[in-house]
C-alpha cells in the first residue's frame, strides 16, 4: 500500500509520465522503472498485446525506452520469444 508523501511522488511521476515530462530524482526514477518493468511483465504476458495497459503503463513503457510493437526494444522475453 502507498501512503503518504509517497503516494504523491508516486501521483506526480505517474502525470509526469502521461505528459512526456522528464523523470528526475532517484525515487522518481525508481518509481517509473517500477511501473515500466510491471507493464513490461504484462506486455509479455499477453504477447505483446497493449490492451490490458493503461496509459501511465504505456508511457512508462516509452520512457524506459520500450516499444510495444517492436520485440527488440523488449528488456524482458519469456522462454518461447522468436
Amino acid at each position: 500500500m502507498i501512503t503518504g508523501d509517497l503516494n504523491n511522488v508516486y501521483t506526480d511521476v505517474a502525470d509526469r509520465l502521461r505528459r512526456g515530462g522528464r523523470i528526475r530524482g532517484e525515487r522518481r526514477e525508481l518509481i517509473a522503472s517500477d511501473i515500466a518493468f510491471r507493464a513490461m511483465k504484462d506486455l509479455v504476458r499477453d504477447n505483446g498485446s497493449v490492451r490490458y495497459l493503461n496509459a501511465v503503463d504505456v508511457a512508462a513503457l516509452r520512457w524506459a525506452g520500450v516499444d510495444p510493437s517492436d520485440h527488440s526494444t523488449w528488456f524482458l522475453h519469456r522462454g518461447d520469444c522468436r
